[in-house]
């Protein structure tokens, strides 16, 4: 059956292969940072690292980077300097931090820079750090 190929935009059989589809990346790489993020320990710090950031993404609290709409759904915990680059930093607290959807994008594509996300995280640290009120 002819089809759109949605890789090279012409059309052909779909079972014809045009050379422009992405081959699944299975390296020993992309292995360990998939087993690594269904850990009981990347787990169980990303639920920390939330919880000390009020389960809010730190750009929008902060007012940055667009409009001040605090975000709680769609949060995750992103990885200041990147998991497979640094695995020693993968469950270090100073290098972790809450973003939306829309920020985490941002961070990952440097149009936040890495120095902004650092201080983020070094103020969230702090303040983690103080004693409660009483």
């Amino acid at each position: 059956m002819l089809k759109s190929c949605p890789y090279c935009g012409r059309i052909h059989d779909e079972h014809f292969d045009c050379g422009m589809r992405p081959t699944p990346r299975s390296g020993t790489r992309d292995k360990e940072l998939r087993a690594f993020r269904s850990s009981k320990d990347w787990s169980s710090m990303s639920e920390e690292i939330r919880s000390r950031d009020d389960w809010c993404c730190q750009i929008c609290v902060r007012g940055m980077y667009g409009d001040r709409v605090v975000e709680t759904r769609g949060v995750s915990v992103h990885h200041a300097r990147g998991a497979a680059t640094h695995p020693d930093l993968r469950l270090e607290p100073t290098n972790l931090i809450t973003l939306c959807d829309k920020h985490h994008k941002m961070a990952d594509a440097g149009i936040i820079p890495l120095h902004v996300i650092l201080r983020v995280i070094e103020e969230q640290e702090k303040k983690n750090e103080s004693p409660p009120a009483l």
